[in-house]
């Protein structure tokens, strides 16, 4: 959608993504078909950010940088007050680049990680292990429609 906020955007691909994933898209695929689906406009804001070497990441560290991005991302709209200013340049950046202030960066990492965790402990409880040797069933991926195991 044109005006949905990027981390509106990445949290709804998350849900489909992870509401399929029987169709078994390696990292790279995943973040490439959202990167491509990206305004020319927020690519460039993603390039800068990272110092315009996104594609050049591993495909966990473009996922990583991506869920970052949608972490700080909630922000963007919010009113600070005085603090206005949760950017600010830095003279030693390349390129004019804006850096994140520390204790912003702390609080967005702690935040991905605690989210990160609650995921871990939600699959965690939902595994079950297969005592008896039972032939797997097939089922229709309720989003593609698509037979998987």
């Amino acid at each position: 959608m044109e005006n949905e906020k990027f981390y509106a955007c990445w949290e709804r691909y998350m849900e489909v993504v992870n509401a399929c994933p029987h169709h078994g898209f390696d990292t790279w695929m995943l973040v490439s078909y959202f990167y491509e689906g990206m305004s020319p406009a927020m690519k460039q804001l993603l390039e800068t950010m990272c110092g315009g070497d996104f594609m050049s990441k591993s495909p966990d560290e473009a996922l990583d940088f991506l869920n970052y991005v949608a972490e700080i991302s909630r922000s963007w709209d919010e009113p600070h007050g005085k603090d206005s200013s949760k950017v600010k340049p830095q003279n030693n950046a390349k390129g004019g680049m804006y850096t994140l202030n520390e204790d912003v960066d702390v609080q967005v990492k702690m935040a991905t990680l605690s989210r990160r965790l609650e995921e871990l402990e939600a699959r965690g409880a939902n595994e079950i292990k297969v005592v008896n040797d039972v032939p797997m069933q097939i089922a229709q991926c309720s989003i593609c429609q698509s037979m998987n195991i």
